[in-house]
């Protein structure tokens, strides 16, 4: 009678002629499909299947630190598809305000003049209309989109009819 073993991780065919010393070896280190060798006695096979606690546990801190590199980075995939939105309301808000300058010759401080509610769809930044400095409402008007919530850290945009774009004080 022959006899087969997968040699279990960390466990050299060595190490199982010590376990085993009555039986006659001959160390043939085959690669199976479960990665480890066989240690091969004759022509009967016995297959490791499963996993140990120790690859589980091995597996569960490579995951766990992957995820605590990947987490940051998510999140600020996620400021800037936020952000992203606020701009294109930002923008059509500008849109209209142009539009609606064409037909009275002044903009207007109120969002429901142009049909636009007080904050972004997302509800991540709110909206606000106030004049350009000491200008007029037909000179200028300035659009400023402030941070709620988990974007307060990515900061407030600031949209003026004068060209003005910025986030945190800094041009876009």
């Amino acid at each position: 009678m022959t006899l087969s073993i997968t040699a279990v991780e960390g466990t050299s065919c060595s190490t199982l002629k010590l376990l085993m010393p009555t039986i006659e070896w001959h160390a043939i280190s085959i690669p199976q499909h479960s990665g480890y060798p066989i240690c091969k006695t004759g022509n009967i096979f016995m297959r490791h299947s499963g996993f140990s606690l120790i690859e589980l546990l091995v597996t569960i801190a490579i995951v766990a630190i992957l995820t605590s590199l990947a987490m940051p980075q998510y999140a600020q995939y996620v400021q800037r598809g936020r952000r992203t939105d606020a701009l294109d309301t930002i923008q059509r808000l500008m849109d209209a305000q142009e539009r609606y300058y064409a037909t009275n010759a002044k903009y207007t401080l109120k969002l429901s003049d142009v049909g636009f509610s007080a904050s972004t769809p997302g509800g991540y930044y709110s909206l606000g209309l106030s004049k350009c400095g000491t200008k007029t409402e037909s000179q200028c008007i300035e659009v400023t989109a402030t941070a709620l919530g988990d974007q307060k850290s990515d900061g407030n945009i600031v949209f003026n009819t004068a060209g003005k774009r910025e986030r945190n004080g800094k041009p876009l």
